[in-house]
């Protein structure tokens, strides 16, 4: 549903967690589910890493995983009132439900409508803060 509807409209990855529910299902082209094996190489791992991550729910249970979005700015959406961002990435956290958030979200509100986040989901910040290129969903 939401989550990969949004993924869709964004053009993102989501590389789905060993415990996360959204493994499994219809296939989808959004979903990577074997990434370890791709991380493990460090020429692949460089190129494909993302500029920014939108991280729902808990820190990803692969020690490769979190060891490859390390230091990259997130937004964590997590409906928990902890802080759970174990490597101090996140820039802006929703107290919400992934699936409502993913839900709510406009990535392209349409001409005439003030968009408070530059595509990328960061805040503009006008010349020279160009909003970063690539994301990945985890």
């Amino acid at each position: 549903g939401q989550v990969w509807r949004l993924a869709e409209r964004l053009g993102l990855p989501v590389l789905t967690d060993a415990l996360s529910g959204l493994r499994f299902g219809a296939a989808r082209p959004e979903r990577v589910t074997h990434y370890d094996s791709l991380l493990r190489n460090p020429d692949v791992a460089r190129r494909l890493r993302p500029d920014w991550v939108l991280r729902l729910g808990a820190a990803p249970v692969s020690k490769t995983l979190g060891n490859w979005v390390a230091g990259i700015p997130s937004i964590l959406v997590d409906p928990s009132s902890q802080w759970r961002d174990p490597g101090h990435d996140a820039c802006l956290r929703l107290e919400a439900s992934p699936l409502s958030a993913c839900g709510a979200c406009r990535p392209d509100p349409g001409p005439g409508v003030d968009r408070p986040l530059a595509s990328g989901g960061f805040p503009h910040r006008g010349p020279g803060h160009e909003p970063p290129a690539t994301g990945a969903m985890v």
